[in-house]
This record gives structure tokens, C-alpha cells and sequence, in this order.
């Protein structure tokens, strides 16, 4: 009698995983001048350069850490009013350091009197060991290695307006802008570039793709069908 024999089919499956895009990253931003002794308080007076962050997937845009490295040059630091808009809001970096303006308004004077001198990057970070509002504090002509008012070049300074408190935990995707405006005339300076730093929250568990879960399907159906036609054997 034609004896029954079972033939197994071993299939290889494999599974194509897709990971979340994250916004973690640098994102760097061009060049820009601005008018001297233009500020008056308001974004249309100042210089500016925007980048965009484009969009992952969903809950991994999510900020988790920030800070902005910020390349140039000001012959009076003193004058200088920095601000970031981004998605979730607008911050001030700093506000005319050394002087305490009744308004953020450009009026005023002086600020601090140190250069700020290109090559001398300063990175605005939330718990930096110097306030950006006390940049060249001592109000003497310095040169970049004594820029900060305790006489230490490390470029680090924690900003006027928290960065965490802005856009933690808020999305990063969109239009980010750099604004700079100078509130006194007699100097000048310019913004070679300026780099946003991202890290991001934890994003959502890998899924499978659909291709690859479409090649699982088609293995498992093969395979089944080659195990069919082999269960009996003569």
C-alpha cells in the first residue's frame, strides 16, 4: 500500500523593521549681518536665519535636550539682543549684557565692552556655570580668551530664557529662527553660523513595514502550498 510521509518545509522568514525618525540631530543655520544701532524691540529690526526640522515619526519629534552654538563677531557685546523663535515659542538668549535696560526696547546705554571675536563660539545651554548676561561683565576691551566676566573662555552660558522650560517636551518640527539686533551704533558685527542641537524623547516601539509584512504572507502561503503537494508520496 502507498505508504503517508510528511515532507516539512522549513522557511527562512525575514521581517523588515522600520525605526522611528527622530528629530535627534544638528541642524545649522546661515550666516547673516544686521543693522547697527537698529534694534527697537521688535523681530523686523533685528537680523535673522531660519532653518527648518523636518518631521519623524509619530512622539519622535518630541524635544528632550536643546542648546544653540552660535559663531560671530560684535565689537561691543553690550549692544547685542539675542532671541530663538521656534515652534512652541520665542526666547530671549540674552539682553544687552552688562546693562539694566528698563525695556527691551534698544534704548539705552552702555553694555559691556568686550569683542566678541569669530572663532570664539558661545553655546547657550541651560545650566551653563556663566549667564550670558554677564559676557565681557567686566566692561574692559577683552580679548576672546576673557570674554566671560569671570575671565574664563569656556563658551557655555545659560541663557536669559530657559530652553528647556520653551521646548521641553514640545515638538521640534518646523521653522526655527536666530534674531540678532544691535541696540547702539559705533560698532559693528555678523553671524558666521549658528548650529540647533536636538536630542529627542524616546519615539514609539519599531513596527514591521508592509512590504515586509507582505513577504511574510507570501512565505508562509509557499510554504504551506509545497507542504500540500508533498503529503503523499508513493
Amino acid at each position: 500500500m502507498p505508504g503517508m510521509a510528511r515532507v516539512r518545509a522549513t522557511v527562512l522568514v525575514v521581517m523588515t523593521v522600520v525605526s522611528p525618525v527622530f528629530a535627534t540631530g544638528d541642524y545649522t543655520g546661515a550666516g547673516f549681518t544686521w543693522v547697527n544701532n537698529g534694534y527697537d524691540g521688535t523681530l523686523d529690526s533685528m537680523g535673522s536665519s531660519s532653518i527648518t526640522v523636518p518631521p519623524g515619526e509619530p512622539d519622535g519629534d518630541l524635544i528632550a535636550s536643546i542648546s544653540l552654538e552660535l559663531d560671530g563677531w560684535h565689537t561691543w557685546v553690550g549692544d547685542m539682543t539675542i532671541k530663538l523663535a521656534g515652534p512652541a515659542g520665542l526666547v530671549t538668549l540674552v539682553s544687552r549684557p552688562g546693562f539694566d535696560e528698563p525695556g527691551d526696547d534698544g534704548e539705552g546705554c552702555c553694555g559691556a565692552s568686550s569683542d566678541w571675536v569669530l572663532g570664539s563660539p558661545q553655546t547657550f545651554v541651560d545650566g551653563a556655570a556663566i549667564l550670558a548676561e554677564d559676557m565681557g561683565g567686566d566692561g574692559s576691551f577683552l580679548p576672546a580668551q576673557a570674554l566671560q566676566a569671570t575671565g574664563v573662555f569656556d563658551g557655555l552660558q545659560t541663557p536669559l530664557t530657559s530652553l528647556k522650560d520653551m521646548y521641553g517636551g514640545a515638538s521640534a518640527v518646523g521653522e526655527w529662527t536666530l534674531y540678532i539686533g544691535s541696540g547702539q551704533g559705533g560698532d559693528a558685527g555678523a553671524v558666521d553660523s549658528w548650529t540647533l542641537h536636538l536630542t529627542s524623547l524616546p519615539g514609539p516601539v519599531p513596527t514591521v513595514s508592509t512590504w515586509g509584512l507582505a513577504a511574510m504572507v507570501l512565505l508562509v502561503i509557499g510554504a504551506a502550498t509545497i507542504t500540500f503537494k508533498r503529503m503523499r508520496v508513493a
